[in-house]
């Protein structure tokens, strides 16, 4: 896998998931996100199995492929990075590089097989609530 993104895309997409990746867990891949990427969108889901949660975004796509990350550590990483465009990469050994224009890191993963199989539904509507 290997694709370039806005670091404000990625980090508005783990932002609308990272809530329901569980603090605690005794299924430890419940504490990662599933990055997966088909040609030029990535799609992030985290679940804490009775939420789920998946978001889309685009991206420039170099390889196709998928892996599961923690969730908290992606999450501080993107949120301090600088605000240039960041090349992610997967690497053997289950490890992602996060690499922009002022330094790299390297992320231990987990298989995309480790994480739940999730169904999700698209949206067939919206609504709002106003705040007053």
């Amino acid at each position: 896998m290997e694709f370039k993104v806005n670091k404000k895309e990625l980090y508005q997409a783990i932002q609308n998931i990272i809530g329901v990746i569980p603090v605690k867990t005794t299924i430890p891949i419940l504490s990662n996100l599933l990055l997966d990427l088909q040609g030029n969108e990535l799609t992030l889901t985290g679940t804490d199995l009775e939420v789920s949660i998946s978001t889309k975004i685009s991206v420039q796509g170099k390889e196709d492929g998928a892996i599961a990350v923690p969730a908290k550590v992606l999450h501080e990483i993107v949120r301090e990075l600088p605000e240039f465009p960041v090349e992610i990469k997967s690497e053997e050994g289950y490890k992602i590089t996060l690499n922009t224009e002022k330094g790299f890191y390297r992320i231990s993963g987990e298989s995309k097989e480790d994480f739940p199989k999730i169904s999700i539904e698209e949206s067939k509507g919206s609504f709002s609530v106003p705040s007053e």
